[in-house]
């Protein structure tokens, strides 16, 4: 029975990675067209929008979407998944508010567009977060991965099409919005078919008594996820206050870049992890060798890509995405031993909520966050670094505090292994 398990979830590891792995070759393969067609100052446009989006998205679904894996009834967790449903559309309806601040800053053309999409942002990132984890319950990784791939393919093709219209900033930010329009058609093909299964009416009276049992998530892993999109929004706006927004287009390209394995490979690993972890905790299983395993997997896969860039990053950015981009490169130098280890521990980072140490976690990730802006303020304003320095001190530290991480993780385990052995 163990070896069929383990089988299994090695034939979902393989499936949702290869997907996963053509949805971002497809995302690496446009990339040299698109940041040829759009400025770094345009990027960081981008940028702030996506982290506003991400907050939005957090709000929407009050984190409940990382219960819907782990609940043992499947009529609750769809119970759950109709309530969050009715939440993304009144937060995505609330959040149209958003829309006035164009016309509070006197901000008109595609300033006033880019707010304006926001809600519609907001509603559809939320969705397609809830909907992958719905389908990720029943291990239905292919149509995980043709969600994927659907998002890459829209969003980079859109993209292209609206840079060669030379619409700007807001052609990246139509282009990331279609992208995931396209993304949920394989989520809401099955969600249909739930529906009929289930018969679940969206305003149940149950379906909140559930998401009351589950306070736990929106109550510590919402502050968590606030936190986490706050603080990428607060270094947005510090690099653009300090230096300028084309620095810190050229920052949030290198940060996006070297986020790509983890999404090539971490994030669908930690997926499959997390759901296996819950299932082997639930069972009374040791669940040390999997992370392990994990941990020496993804060290070993680290090597090549990270190495490369640190070695010859400011070689390959300008080569691959344009003279442009060639700061970039030198940030990726700077920045790949912190991506690494991101990466390495990437799958760890789910135990403490199965392990219901939310709390503990919560605490570390605050240190974390402020640990971050300090990183970046007291260099610019205390020794009047250069975004280089700065950037050099941010790395260190955030390098230091994810080992600190590891660590504090590993704990959570042993002491829950001791409570569990009294």
């Amino acid at each position: 029975m163990l070896k069929h398990l383990k089988s299994e979830f090695v034939r979902n590891i393989g499936a949702l990675i290869s997907a996963t792995f053509i949805a971002q070759i497809l995302s690496y393969l446009a990339a040299p067209i698109i940041t040829r067609l759009y400025s770094p100052e345009e990027f960081g446009e981008l940028g702030i929008f996506l982290r506003i989006v991400a907050i939005g998205a957090a709000l929407a679904t009050l984190r409940y979407e990382q219960a819907i894996p782990i609940i043992k009834n499947d009529s609750h967790s769809f119970r759950l998944f109709k309530f969050v449903v009715r939440l993304i559309v009144i937060i995505s309806a609330a959040s149209t508010v958003i829309i006035a601040v164009p016309f509070l800053l006197g901000l008109n053309g595609n300033y006033f567009i880019m707010y304006a999409l926001i809600p519609i942002g907001i509603a559809l990132s939320s969705y397609f977060l809830l909907g992958t984890n719905w389908l990720l319950r029943f291990k239905k990784v292919k149509h995980i991965g043709l969600s994927r791939v659907l998002t890459a393919l829209g969003s980079s093709v859109s993209k292209i099409i609206f840079g060669v219209f030379n619409l700007g900033f807001i052609g990246l930010i139509y282009g990331t919005v279609i992208g995931f329009l396209i993304g949920i058609l394989p989520i809401k093909q099955i969600v249909k078919k739930d529906n009929a299964k289930f018969q679940i009416a969206s305003k149940a009276k149950r379906n909140a008594l559930v998401a009351k049992q589950h306070i736990d998530f929106p109550k510590i892993n919402l502050p968590h996820g606030i936190l986490d999109y706050s603080k990428d929004l607060i270094v947005a706006v510090l690099f653009i206050h300090l230096f300028t927004k084309e620095e810190y287009g050229l920052y949030d390209h290198t940060y996006r870049m070297l986020r790509l394995p983890l999404a090539l490979i971490g994030t669908a690993l930690g997926q499959m992890f997390f759901q296996r972890c819950a299932e082997m905790i639930n069972k009374g299983e040791d669940v040390r060798p999997l992370i392990l395993k994990s941990l020496k997997t993804l060290s070993l896969i680290a090597i090549i890509p990270f190495g490369i860039l640190m070695l010859f990053g400011e070689d390959i950015f300008p080569l691959v995405f344009g003279h442009q981009w060639a700061e970039s490169g030198r940030f990726s130098e700077i920045m790949s031993v912190w991506f690494a280890l991101n990466f390495i521990i990437s799958p760890i980072t789910s135990l403490p909520l199965i392990l219901k140490r939310q709390g503990s976690f919560f605490k570390l990730a605050i240190f974390g966050s402020i640990f971050m802006i300090v990183s970046i303020l007291v260099p610019a304003y205390v020794f009047q670094a250069n975004i280089i320095e700065t950037i050099w001190v941010l790395s260190i530290g955030q390098t230091l505090y994810l080992a600190v991480v590891i660590y504090a993780v590993l704990g959570y385990l042993k002491k829950f292994e001791n409570e569990k052995d009294l």
